[in-house]
């Protein structure tokens, strides 16, 4: 997965918004947060009482004793005021900020890495304590295996009104999918493209009102699985995979599975059937463009006529492209493959997709007619 290390480090409450401090129940916090991931395509946390519980034992801690401990900033002393072994523990697994108490969005919106933690499609339960304008937010996550295969962002794919401080990033989760890294990033407006590092930050300033096409290619490392059937020490093999069996009870070799294994049905093979040349199969490395857009806060930039759109996509997935429309009622949208044309439509909104399930593997040209204007945009379908 593509998550950074968990690094839980202190932040000190600034004042990055016209809303005054002011203190919080624990409920309102967690649905201002909700709020944002919901925004984002995040899924939403949910409050548990214990983790609010744990988190208001630390505040109370970092109230009594003028904040956090420098030597150790997420865990507490034994015979300061305030200690208690649930508010050590809380702190190990929470954000911290203080002493100004709450403010919109949130305490930690100046820091991308605690931001980061904050917005993690992992994280599901959460707990908040507030007191004395010190406070403790729960960012432990829990396995997700619903998530494994999904990818999100932040920003959220299609989210308005962002607001990128200068020098924070984009962010790419890959919930339980640690063998992920990114690759190739690349930022795209309708007037041209910004430069980002290889950690995902602009190396420019965004352009108000502006919708962004945002591409990075998620490289999925060679791994090995464990075929149906076979002693699971590896990650199971997709389907596509022939499942094991065992020649004889002989073969059956349950002795040497981990501790920790799941429990397995070996299967005896059929009459004149072979099993596979191993119990295991090897999953080749490969490469997985992704892309999605979002619109940065502002009056909405519609001239000059022009567009955005990914360079690379997958086979099979959807296109999601930006017109400045510039007044027009409609754009005519051509997709040629040298000087064939292989896919046309129409759209009266900026926003629109083209599917490429229909496409074969190779280049291909995006044509958008806008008024008098018309703009190509190349692309490649893997």
């Amino acid at each position: 997965m593509t998550r950074l290390p968990l690094l839980l480090a202190c932040v000190f409450a600034m004042l990055l918004s016209a809303a005054p401090a002011h203190a919080i129940p624990p409920s309102d916090a967690i649905a201002r947060i909700n709020a944002l991931r919901v925004a984002n395509s995040l899924p939403p946390l949910t409050e548990d009482a214990e983790l609010n519980a744990g988190c208001q034992a630390h505040a109370r801690y970092m109230a009594l004793n003028g904040g956090w401990d420098e030597t150790v900033p997420h865990d507490e002393t034994p015979g300061k005021p305030g200690y208690t072994a649930a508010g050590a523990a809380a702190a190990r697994s929470s954000v911290l900020a203080g002493p100004l108490g709450w403010m919109d969005p949130h305490p930690w919106v100046g820091s991308a890495e605690h931001t980061r933690q904050i917005m993690d499609p992992a994280l599901s339960r959460t707990g908040y304590g507030e007191q004395g304008g010190w406070m403790c937010l729960q960012v432990r996550t829990d396995p997700r295996p619903d998530l494994i295969g999904k990818v999100f962002t932040l920003p959220g794919k299609g989210a308005i009104d962002v607001n990128l401080a200068n020098g924070e990033a984009l962010s790419v989760y890959t919930p339980g999918q640690d063998d992920i890294t990114l690759r190739a990033p690349r930022l795209s407006s309708p007037t041209g493209s910004v430069p980002l590092s290889d950690t995902l930050v602009p190396q420019g300033a965004l352009a108000p009102g502006t919708t962004y096409t945002a591409e990075v290619d998620l490289r999925h490392s060679a791994t090995r699985c464990s075929r149906e059937g076979a002693p699971p020490v590896y990650p199971a093999c997709p389907a596509r995979f022939a499942s094991w069996c065992y020649t004889s009870e002989r073969d059956i070799k349950p002795v040497w599975l981990p501790a920790e294994a799941a429990p397995y049905d070996p299967v005896l093979c059929s009459g004149g059937e072979k099993p596979p040349a191993t119990e295991y199969a090897s999953i080749k490395a490969r490469t997985e463009p992704y892309h999605w857009q979002f619109t940065t806060a502002g009056p909405p930039v519609t001239c000059p006529s022009a567009v955005t759109a990914p360079s690379r996509l997958a086979r099979g997935t959807t296109m999601h492209a930006y017109v400045q429309m510039c007044g027009a009622a409609s754009v005519s949208v051509e997709v040629l493959r040298g000087n064939r044309r292989v896919a046309r439509r129409t759209s009266r909104m900026p926003g629109f997709r083209v599917s490429t399930r229909r496409l074969a593997a190779g280049r291909y040209t995006l044509v958008v007619a806008v008024g008098d204007d018309t703009h190509q945009h190349a692309f490649t379908v893997r």
